[in-house]
Formats: C-alpha cells, structure tokens, sequence
C-alpha cells in the first residue's frame, strides 16, 4: 500500500510531492508543484526543490517520521500518518 507524500509549500502557496529529507532532516526535497491536466493526470513540467522544513506542510495521511519530541521521546523514530495541525503542532497517529 503506497502512500501519497503530498507537502504545502507555504512560501509558495502550492502543493508538491515530498520526496525526501536532506540536512538532518532540515529540509525536505520536495517535486511540483502538483497541477491536473484535463486528461485528468498531473502535468509532466515539474520543479525539484530543496525546501527549509520551516514551510512545509504535511497533508492528512502523509506518512512523516517523528523526531525533536521532547516529552514523548519514546516517539522519535517511529512513523506515523498526519491526522492534521492544531495549536501549531501537527497531529500524527
């Protein structure tokens, strides 16, 4: 079962494929922005970025890996799928 990585670029105010972290995990390679043709595909001119993980921006049911929590540490590592952002931090199950 594969899962759509789809990421909101908010200093661009698109959304992209996520292709992978770089840095430690400080930016994410990311490759769009995801436009549908009117055959109903996704259009083949696409950009490959580098992006500061500051703006990027999981959709619901990306699956990320967690990292940096503090008081649930026994966390870190472990993947999950974004469930949405609340209170400036995003919801993973």
């Amino acid at each position: 079962d594969i899962k759509e990585r789809r990421v909101f670029i908010d200093s661009r105010k698109e959304w992209f494929h996520a292709l992978r972290y770089e840095n430690d995990g400080q930016s994410c390679v990311v490759k769009g922005p995801i436009v549908e043709s009117a055959r109903g595909g996704y259009e083949d001119h696409m950009l490959t970025l580098s992006i500061p993980i500051e703006e990027v921006f999981p959709a619901p049911g990306t699956p990320v890996v967690c990292h940096g929590l503090s008081e649930r540490s026994h966390l870190n590592g472990k993947v999950g799928d974004t469930q949405g952002f609340d209170k400036g931090a995003f919801k993973v199950h």
